[in-house]
């Protein structure tokens, strides 16, 4: 009789989920300071999609306070961030949107403990309602622990905007312009397009604009993807923004050599003092942007530029270090 081997395996520990107060007392002198390091809320926006930088903490808004407001550093819009160690309730709902409409923001998210249906309702209605520049995020705040580790947050979204059904909605209606239409139809085949290629490129869903955004796996750097009809021009790019880009733009431009050589073409190394970001860029002619029997043309040369520069930047700006050189004093 042949006896099986048992595999003599650690045994699992449990997960557990840990109330927030055990961590944080109060949302004041607590959380929101601890929301507004920035490794935290880099962290939040990778919930939601964004790359926010803290402006300021107890912002007045008339005789209120926002708890956090941040700038996205994609566009530079205002970002306000209402917290809540609790279940949601109807005063941080009207909370919410007075420091909206008092700081002219245009994202607003509100971090909670847990969301009530009628409020986690009240914010897909404000996504279906609003302009669609205007996003709405609820997101559910957790603490998780495996044995005695450290506790871990995590974001749950449980509310977000809708951007394709806004921008269906303003094509059945009627109130695109020709150009934005135009914009419209020429990311959709994009997307398509990226479907069928060999390496994957993740970008942001199709667009009345002429760019879309590619992400980098760091705070502050973004790839873009452009298209400017009128001159013949596409480009491929990367924008650096947030208080440090000069330093981090010095420590690329050191190896410029190297980067362009891997690239295969020289870039634009555009270091403008008096603008929010820099960007380091590479253009091409491109074929005739209306003339559908070459936009597959178009479509392949963005996509080689875009998976170009994700090669030769990725790791190449995860790695940065900036430790060797002085640090601007720089706010945006």
């Amino acid at each position: 009789m042949v006896k099986s081997k048992v595999s003599q395996k650690p045994p699992l520990a449990h997960l557990k989920q840990v109330p927030l107060r055990t961590y944080w007392e109060r949302e004041d002198f607590d959380f929101t300071p601890w929301l507004s390091q920035p490794d935290n809320i880099s962290l939040l926006g990778a919930a939601v999609g964004l790359d926010l930088e803290v402006e300021a903490r107890e912002k007045n808004v008339g005789i209120f306070r926002a708890d956090i407001l941040c700038k996205d550093q994609t566009d530079h819009s205002w970002v306000v961030i209402e917290n809540q160690l609790e279940r949601t309730d109807h005063a941080h709902l009207g909370q919410l949107l007075t420091y909206a409409a008092g700081l002219d923001a245009i994202t607003i998210i509100w971090v909670a403990q847990s969301f009530t249906e009628e409020h986690r309702a009240a914010l897909d209605w404000l996504n279906t309602v609003t302009d669609s520049a205007i996003n709405f995020f609820g997101l559910e705040m957790e603490l998780w622990q495996i044995a005695d580790s450290p506790l871990a947050p995590k974001f749950n979204v449980v509310s977000q905007p809708n951007h394709w059904r806004k921008i269906i909605a303003k094509v059945k209606t009627g109130s695109l312009s020709s150009s934005q239409q135009k914009f419209l139809e020429f990311w959709q085949g994009f997307h398509s397009f990226l479907e069928h290629q060999p390496i994957g490129l993740k970008v942001t869903n199709p667009t009345t604009r002429n760019w879309l955004s590619s992400t980098i796996n760091r705070s502050h750097f973004n790839l873009y993807l452009t298209v400017y009809p009128k001159t013949q021009i596409v480009s491929v790019g990367i924008w650096l923004s947030g208080s440090h880009k000069d330093v981090y733009f010095q420590v690329l431009q050191n190896v410029q050599d190297e980067i362009e050589k891997e690239i295969g073409h020289a870039l634009e190394w555009n270091l403008n003092q008096s603008q929010t970001s820099h960007a380091l860029l590479l253009r091409a002619a491109c074929v005739e942007f209306s003339d559908l029997s070459q936009r597959e043309v178009l479509y392949k040369q963005l996509y080689e530029l875009a998976v170009t520069f994700h090669q030769v930047f990725d790791v190449r700006i995860e790695q940065l270090n900036t430790a060797e050189l002085p640090i601007a004093d720089e706010k945006i």
